[in-house]
């Protein structure tokens, strides 16, 4: 039994299925097949990749050569028979090839405005592109869907051209957020007392309550945020994370209640974002 993915610790449904697959695949030295998964809207595959990417790469369970080792494309619906989107997905492939005439390693593919357009011509297509490509390249389909969408008849017709697994990925806990926080927080050499790990759980809670909260994404620059501003502190308390309270100065930025000092102006004075 080979580890499991820790990249995707975060998302137990897509870490377990990861794994299953590359103890099968990987052990029959066979590539990987393709992958289809539901994410919520407030969850972003990007942030993952680089760290998918190296556990890939390190197990010898995907080949890459190449210049980029993954590509995130949006296949839009449309009725033109050039079908832009996936057109610019295969010139974006050739260009990426490195060395190789074929592009060899992960491309990701956000099929979410075709979930009602799967008997679509188009659709059919790309899958049939997957289908012949799946060999030479990890195909990671997603769409983002709420709990009203389910993408069932997609599952269906992916179902009908590819072997897939698929995976629906829930809602990432504040807990597991929080978690998340403390980790980069911690890995960063902090120590955090009981009050500022108090304090930054209900953080992560208003953060996560905001419609516009960008998930994963936005809890790595929340930490980003809080190193830098905590420098050269190693210990932090409450003290040194006031301004990441939720009544804090980085929260009012962050909610559009007061502006944001980006630079300054020839006469010196501060420049602000209105």
């Amino acid at each position: 039994m080979k580890q499991p993915f820790s990249s995707l610790a975060l998302m137990p449904q897509l870490q377990n299925t990861m794994t299953r697959m590359v103890n099968y695949y990987g052990d029959a030295d066979k590539p990987l097949p393709p992958m289809f998964v539901t994410f919520p809207g407030a969850v972003q595959p990007e942030p993952l990749m680089e760290n998918l990417c190296d556990e890939l790469e390190q197990g010898g369970y995907v080949r890459f050569t190449g210049v980029k080792r993954w590509l995130n494309m949006r296949l839009d619906y449309t009725e033109d028979p050039k079908f832009p989107s996936f057109t610019r997905m295969l010139e974006s492939m050739r260009r990426y090839a490195g060395y190789c005439n074929q592009y060899h390693g992960v491309v990701l593919i956000d099929l979410t405005q075709w979930m009602t357009h799967t008997s679509d011509r188009h659709f059919e297509d790309v899958l049939a592109y997957i289908h012949d490509y799946s060999d030479e390249v990890f195909f990671f389909l997603y769409v983002f869907a709420d709990d009203t969408q389910r993408p069932e008849s997609m599952k269906n017709a992916i179902g009908r051209w590819l072997y897939a697994p698929c995976v629906d990925v829930e809602h990432l806990s504040t807990a597991f957020l929080h978690s998340m926080l403390e980790e980069k927080l911690i890995s960063s050499g902090h120590i955090l007392t009981a009050s500022a790990q108090k304090l930054l759980r209900q953080s992560v809670e208003t953060l996560a309550a905001q419609e516009d909260f960008a998930g994963i994404r936005e809890i790595r620059s929340l930490a980003a945020a809080i190193c830098m501003d905590t420098l050269p502190c190693k210990r932090l308390d409450v003290r040194h994370l006031a301004d990441f309270s939720v009544d804090g100065k980085w929260f009012r930025q962050r909610l559009g209640q007061e502006k944001i000092t980006i630079g300054f102006t020839g006469g010196g004075q501060p420049y602000e974002k209105q």
